[in-house]
C-alpha cells in the first residue's frame, strides 16, 4: 500500500483569507477576562498534524473536486466533499492515518467555529474510527525495555571499537539516547527538544528532566529523575562526547545552543534524525527497526508483564494520567513513583553486570 497522499498540502499563507482569520481567531489568547480561541491550547507540537490535516483538506478541494476559488474550507464539510476525501485517504494511506487526518480537519473546524453543527463531519470520523485497523502486527515488533536499555549501554561501552572518531561519538550519543528513551519513554518532540539547564537539570548526584504543560501533547506537567545508572554517562557525554560532536562542521551547520543531541555535522539534531539513528540501531541489533514511539510501548508491556500489580502505572509512565486540578498532585506523585517502578523492571540485567 502507497503511504504517500496524492493531494497538494495548501500551506498556511494559502489557504483563504476567511480560514486564515478564523485560525487566527481560534488560536487567540486573552487575559482571564477575555475571550480564548478554542485552539489556544493545543501544544505546539500538535499544531503542525492540524496544519497539515486542514492545508491537505484544502488541496483536496482545490485538485480533486475542481473548487479553486474557496472562500472557506469550512463551507464544503458536506457529505459528498467529506467521503471523497476520506476514500482517497483509505485508498493511500494506513487507516490509521486516515483517521488521524480526519480528526485533524474536524479539530480545525470545531476551532474555527466551535457553534458550528457538523453532523456529516462527525459520521465521517465515525466511519474512519470504525475501520481503522492495524496495517502491522506492533506486538511483533516490541522489543523489553530492560534490553532497549542494556543495548543502550552496550553501544557506550563499545564505542571505541570504532573505527573513526565520528562513528564513536555518534555510537556513545545514540547509546546514550537508546538507555535514556527505554527507561524514561518520553514522546519523540521532547527528547529532540530537550535542552541542558532548562529541561535537563542536575540536582546532587542525579539528572531530573523538566517540561512545562505547554510543552506536552498531553498539555501537563512533566518533571522526574533519570536514572542514577544514566548520571555517568551523561556527564561523560556533556563534558566531552557533546563537545567533540559541536566541534564537526557538516554542510548545512547550525548552532546547537544548548540542545542537548547534537548530530555528526555539529548541528542540533532533528527529531527525524533522532529517528533515523535510533531505528538504524535497532535493526542491526534485533532485526527490526523500533521507532522511538514503540520504546513508550515497549514500557507499557514492560510493567504489565513484569509488574502486574501496578499496571496502572502505566498511564503516569506515558503522561496519560487526568489534568483534573482535584488529581493533579495524585498524578504527579503517581508519576515519580512510576518511574522508579519502571526502572527495578528493565535494571535486573544492567545490575548483574
Amino acid at each position: 500500500m502507497a503511504r504517500k497522499l496524492p493531494v497538494r498540502n495548501v500551506p498556511f499563507a494559502g489557504w483563504p483569507a476567511a480560514d486564515r482569520r478564523a485560525w487566527s481567531r481560534a488560536r487567540a489568547g486573552g487575559s482571564v477576562l477575555e475571550e480564548q480561541g478554542a485552539l489556544r491550547h493545543v501544544a505546539e507540537a500538535h499544531l503542525p498534524q492540524l496544519l497539515r490535516a486542514w492545508g491537505s483538506w484544502l488541496g483536496y478541494l482545490e485538485d480533486h473536486e475542481g473548487l479553486r476559488s474557496l472562500e472557506s474550507g469550512l463551507d464544503r464539510l458536506t457529505g459528498p466533499h467529506l467521503r471523497g476525501f476520506l476514500n482517497l485517504l483509505e485508498t493511500h494511506v494506513a487507516p490509521y492515518t486516515a483517521r488521524n487526518y480526519m480528526s485533524g480537519v474536524r479539530a480545525v473546524a470545531r476551532g474555527m467555529r466551535p457553534d458550528a453543527d457538523l453532523p456529516e463531519l462527525d459520521a465521517a470520523i465515525r466511519r474512519a474510527r470504525r475501520d481503522a485497523r492495524p496495517v502491522r502486527d506492533k506486538r511483533s515488533r516490541i522489543v523489553p525495555s530492560r534490553d532497549l536499555w542494556q543495548f543502550g549501554f552496550d553501544l557506550m561501552d563499545r564505542c571505541g571499537e570504532r573505527t573513526t572518531r565520528s562513528k564513536r561519538l555518534g555510537q556513545y550519543r545514540d547509546g546514550l539516547m537508546i538507555s535514556l528513551l527505554a527507561s524514561r519513554p518520553i514522546r519523540l518532540g521532547n527528547l529532540a527538544q530537550i535542552e541542558i539547564d532548562r529541561h535537563l537539570q542536575r540536582h546532587g548526584d542525579t539528572w531530573w528532566l523538566f517540561f512545562d504543560a505547554h510543552e506536552t501533547k498531553g498539555r501537563r506537567t512533566l518533571e522526574f529523575p533519570l536514572p542514577r545508572e544514566l548520571t555517568e554517562p551523561l556527564d561523560r557525554y556533556i563534558e566531552n562526547i557533546r563537545p567533540e560532536l559541536m566541534e564537526q562542521c557538516g554542510r548545512w551547520k547550525t548552532d546547537v545552543g544548548n540542545r542537548l543531541w547534537a548530530g555528526e555535522g555539529g548541528s542540533a539534531m532533528t527529531a527525524k534524525r533522532i529517528t533515523e539513528r535510533i531505528c538504524r540501531r535497532t535493526e542491526e541489533r534485533f532485526g527490526r527497526s523500533i521507532p522511538p514511539h514503540l520504546f513508550r510501548d515497549a514500557a507499557a508491556t514492560s510493567i504489565a508483564e513484569q509488574d502486574p500489580a501496578h499496571v496502572g502505572m502505566i498511564r503516569a509512565i506515558l503522561g496519560h494520567a487526568s489534568l483534573a486540578i482535584s488529581e493533579s498532585h495524585y498524578n504527579h506523585a503517581g508519576s515519580l513513583e512510576a518511574t522508579r517502578r519502571l526502572q527495578h523492571a528493565v535494571a535486573d540485567l544492567r545490575s548483574v553486570r
